[in-house]
């Protein structure tokens, strides 16, 4: 019976995970269209899809939504997009908030182990 929940449990996140991404697709369209009421609601829908079965929210999807207003981010049209001393800085347009991402990933070097000095 677990098995059986688990297999089905999966089955509903990988169907979730597409509606998702299928979402953003149409969100994006009608933000090009020019049409962001509706946009902004496919995105609703989405985050209200991945909250609903516990599905992590694409990071393509959380950078193009405003994290104060939920409204869908569109470059040069309702929002602006800076680069600024190593950060990606994101202005909305609409809600006036500022969203700011790291421009490249650090990177864990390995410490190198020195060799004992015989003395």
């Amino acid at each position: 019976m677990y098995r059986k929940h688990q297999a089905r449990k999966r089955q509903q996140q990988q169907i979730a995970v597409q509606r998702i991404e299928t979402l953003e697709r149409l969100a994006e369209a009608k933000a090009l269209s020019g049409d962001f009421a509706l946009a902004q609601r496919y995105i609703q829908l989405a985050r209200n899809i991945a909250t609903r079965l516990v599905v992590s929210v694409p990071s393509s999807v959380k950078r193009r939504v405003c994290r104060q207003c939920g409204a869908y981010l569109l470059p040069g049209v309702s929002s602006r997009t800076r680069i600024h001393r190593g950060r990606i800085i994101v202005y909305c347009t609409q809600c006036h908030a500022y969203s700011r991402y790291p421009l490249h990933q650090k990177t864990i070097r390995p410490q190198t182990v020195q060799p004992l000095k015989d003395q």
